[in-house]
This record gives structure tokens, sequence and C-alpha cells, in this order.
């Protein structure tokens, strides 16, 4: 997901008008919708993760740090 797309900062405002309620700074606003993502993106990753065999997920570590050493 990317969290600069539109969708996710108009659904925002869209909630805060359905609730008659102000809506928040926009960079505020912004900084909410970035940490929502990666905290949305990081669960579904850890659960796709834990559903994998131990051996797939040896095989991701040992690809990650070899990446990581790039």
């Amino acid at each position: 997901m990317d969290p600069k797309a539109p969708h996710a900062k108009e659904a925002a405002l869209d909630w805060f008008r359905d609730q008659r309620t102000e809506p928040l700074a926009m960079a505020h606003l912004e900084r909410v919708v970035r940490s929502a993502t990666y905290h949305y993106e990081a669960t579904i990753l850890n659960s796709i993760y834990a559903r994998l065999s131990d051996t797939t997920q040896m095989s991701v570590i040992i690809k990650k740090t070899l990446l990581e050493r790039m």
C-alpha cells in the first residue's frame, strides 16, 4: 500500500465529516495515515510469515541477511 495514496486521506476526511467533527491538521492526518499503513502492512506480513514452514522461514531469514549485507 502506498501511504501517500490519496484514498486513505480521503477516507479519513469522510469519517470526520460523517462524525461531524473537525478533522486533524493535514500534516498530522498524513502522519496518522502513514503510521496506520505501516502497522497494517506489518501485521499482514507477520501473519503470512507465521504460516510459513520452518524451512521457508529460515530461507527468508538467510535471504534477508544476505540482502542487508549488500
